[in-house]
């Protein structure tokens, strides 16, 4: 095929150069006088043919994936290839190719599918079909069948899909009350004697707790023409005995035996093993390779190790390698997160609620892939009421007046909101010109309350970042050495004695207590009390508290006022506060470096967000909405 063109070329020279003569007759090579054309007319018709071959056999530029596929079905039947006729005729390798060639018209169906249910009619390069077909080849696969031999194969379906059709041993399954027979029930709305009074009233209706399962027993059971096996559970989930279905009770009165009672936990024997994974999965149970098992050693030490790790994730607590624990990535950790690292109070805060999560949050990096959908999520939403507020308390001549404030607040809202859906990346539902409303009244509610709650302290600073770029990092010392921190700082307030207050603003109001101060799963407000002082470095830091938009109060949590554990005298009050923060900011570092990484679900539920939730084997869906 790569020399097509040299050959169109030179046959159309040729039947150019020596015009079609009258039809004649010339002596074949064998000495028989055959008719013949000139060997101008000759040309011509060679070329003409090479010409609609090469049509045939070259692809076009771009096309649906369907069409492509059609061509190559088309080009292994075209004349003069006749691949499926040659592979049959050299019988050594006949039931191979033939084989190899089945499982490549089922790639090539397989390909339809898919083109079909993920992309619909768009088209494709020639190249792009090219490296669709290459990879759905190499991870295709045939198995060549015995002459004269099939393949042994199983069906499973349902007793329907039976119907007609022979086979040398059934295996009839759930033959205990409630599974089969199945229960019936009259339709709610429409009883079996209305049926009834309205079908001899003229009306096709048919009762409804008419069934033909008795007719669906008879045809399964009749299927086998060498052997039968009749199963059904003997205890339900709560332990409590499973009544058998009458079926099984009229089978069982038939023959003279007893049914074998099998339980799971029970060891298999080696004769009953119909395959070599069901013979490791009965020893595994046992506890023991029976002695035709000695080729399955390899196997038996992966069945041992997978059972190991299996009981120690069912374990209440976690712990061990099979738990998180990375201990030989401990080098490797340590140099990623040495003193030069920089850290988020959120990352910590990550590891603190559960190591497993930051692991594959951050360590990993994965992030789970959500399904596009409508509208924003909490962190876009977060996103937008803080840019909100953060303007409206910028813009302000005197971010002590409130009715100002609040008067501004249309304005910038709408504009905040306007860009939103481009800034954060979503797609605004119907419910978005209601939404903005609703958020509007809160957030005026919200900055009437914040106004309330001023204390004699006065709005001065928004959005105060430290430790990006050539800002200066908050720095504290820990049992682990130097720790640095970079973050933004919702708001600072400022006393008349100059003493800091430092405000955080949150949309929800869940977990904003000293508790998670005091148990190291909220650490952002005491490092950020630490941060104002150094990066503003207008006074100490005497107050803190996070804000809830939506609820227009403070948390319960006032660095002022902490005390975590209440008896003890050393945490008490912001300095308490600091002092808890930076022990837990310690260990976390020093467990990060060390690869310990165990799952732990905070108390109220994992977040939808942890990119683990797909695959974790402790997560706990969260019981807050």
């Amino acid at each position: 095929i790569a020399g097509l063109d040299q050959w169109q070329d030179a046959l159309r020279r040729l039947a150019e150069a020596v015009p079609p003569a009258a039809d004649g007759e010339e002596r074949s090579d064998d000495g028989q006088h055959a008719p013949a054309l000139p060997i101008g007319q000759r040309a011509h018709a060679l070329w003409a043919g090479l010409a609609d071959f090469a049509a045939r056999v070259t692809p076009p530029a771009a096309a649906r994936l369907s069409d492509f596929v059609a061509w190559l079905e088309a080009l292994l039947d075209v004349t003069g290839l006749s691949v499926q006729e040659r592979a049959a005729a050299h019988a050594p390798s006949a039931a191979r190719d033939a084989a190899a060639l089945d499982a490549f018209r089922v790639v090539l169906d397989a390909l339809v599918i898919g083109a079909q249910v993920l992309s619909g009619p768009t088209e494709v390069r020639f190249g792009e079909f090219y490296n669709e077909l290459r990879g759905a080849v190499a991870g295709a696969r045939y198995q060549v069948e015995a002459p004269g031999q099939r393949l042994g194969a199983i069906y499973a379906g349902n007793l329907a899909g039976v119907r007609g059709v022979s086979y040398r041993a059934v295996v009839v399954l759930g033959l205990s009350e409630g599974l089969f027979p199945r229960p019936l029930s009259e339709e709610p709305f429409l009883s079996d004697l209305e049926r009834a009074a309205l079908h001899a009233a003229g009306l096709p209706l048919e009762p409804r707790l008419r069934s033909d399962q008795q007719t669906l027993f008879y045809e399964a059971v009749t299927r086998a023409t060498e052997y039968l096996a009749l199963t059904r559970p003997y205890l339900a989930d709560d332990g409590e005995r499973w009544e058998a279905s009458p079926y099984w009770n009229a089978a069982l009165s038939l023959f003279d035996t007893q049914p074998q009672v099998v339980r799971a936990e029970a060891g298999l024997a080696e004769a009953d093993a119909a395959s070599p994974l069901e013979l490791l999965v009965g020893a595994a149970r046992a506890g023991a390779l029976p002695s035709l098992g000695a080729p399955l050693q390899a196997a038996w030490g992966q069945v041992q190790g997978a059972a190991q790790v299996l009981r120690a994730r069912q374990a209440t607590a976690a712990a061990g390698p099979f738990e998180g624990q990375a201990a030989g990535l401990a080098a490797v950790l340590r140099a990623r997160y040495g003193p030069e690292h920089t850290w988020s109070a959120s990352r910590l805060e990550t590891y603190g609620q559960c190591g497993f999560r930051f692991f594959v949050d951050n360590a990993l990096q994965l992030e789970l892939r959500q399904a596009p959908g409508a509208g924003f999520d909490m962190a876009q939403l977060g996103g937008m009421l803080h840019t909100i507020l953060e303007r409206v308390y910028q813009q302000a001549a005197d971010p002590t007046d409130i009715a100002a404030l609040v008067s501004s607040l249309a304005g910038v809202a709408g504009a905040v909101f306007a860009e939103a859906p481009q800034r954060q990346g979503f797609r605004p539902t119907a419910w978005w010109v209601a939404q903005q409303a609703e958020w509007l009244e809160i957030l005026a509610t919200s900055l009437e309350a914040l106004g309330a709650a001023a204390e004699g302290f006065r709005p001065a600073h928004f959005e105060v970042r430290f430790g990006f770029g050539h800002q200066p990092a908050l720095t504290i010392e820990t049992e682990s050495g130097a720790i640095r921190f970079h973050g933004v700082i919702d708001r600072v307030d400022v006393a008349p004695d100059g003493g800091l207050r430092v405000i955080d603003y949150k949309t929800g109001s869940s977990g904003l207590t000293a508790r998670e101060v005091g148990e190291g799963r909220r650490l952002q407000l005491p490092l950020y009390a630490l941060a104002a002082e150094q990066v503003l470095g207008q006074g100490a830091a005497v107050d803190g508290y996070y804000w809830s938009i939506r609820q227009g109060a403070a948390s319960a949590l006032r660095l002022s006022k902490f005390a975590y554990p209440k008896d003890d005298p050393q945490y008490l009050g912001l300095r308490g506060a600091v002092a808890v923060t930076v022990q837990h900011v310690g260990a976390y570092v020093q467990g990060i470096q060390a690869g310990a990484f165990a799952p732990a679900p905070p108390p109220d539920g994992c977040p939808p967000y942890c990119s683990a939730r797909v695959f974790c084997w402790r997560y706990q869906p969260s019981t807050h909405p």
